[in-house]
């Protein structure tokens, strides 16, 4: 069977994580990554990006800007916290729930790890508490 010249469509995303996981194996030396890998968070990837000059200049302009970019995330979401408001991403609860339900049994993961459970889940940590009026 004859190769067309087309890349498939993951080709260049399993490339990319293959890349990763032999940086974190020289960093490591380890040859088993699946707990280094679930505690590395997704952001992480990111830094890589950092070497495309186009991707720079699209965030933040130049790399000598990215402390002042940061510090703007930063301050966006503090000022959110200072009104109430949840935080916006919601990629770390996701990387939570799964750590902590890792312990459970195979059974219960199977309940616990569905796209409905954590639906609800997100909902009540984007909620806010009830007030209470105390009459007095």
């Amino acid at each position: 069977m004859r190769r067309c010249g087309c890349v498939r469509p993951n080709e260049l995303l399993e490339n990319y994580f293959k890349k990763i996981k032999h940086l974190e194996r020289r960093r490591s030396g380890r040859k088993n990554l699946t707990q280094d890998l679930e505690h590395l968070p997704a952001s992480a990837a990111l830094v890589h990006n950092l070497k495309d000059a186009k991707y720079v200049s699209i965030v933040c302009g130049s790399l000598d800007n990215l402390a002042k970019a940061f510090a703007q995330l930063d301050q966006e979401e503090q000022s959110r916290r200072q009104k109430g408001l949840p935080s916006t991403p919601t990629d770390n609860l996701e990387r939570v729930l799964r750590i902590s339900t890792s312990s459970l049994s195979t059974a219960d993961r199977r309940i616990v790890r569905t796209d409905e459970m954590d639906r609800r889940i997100k909902n009540a940590a984007k909620s806010r508490a009830p007030r209470l009026r105390i009459s007095g």
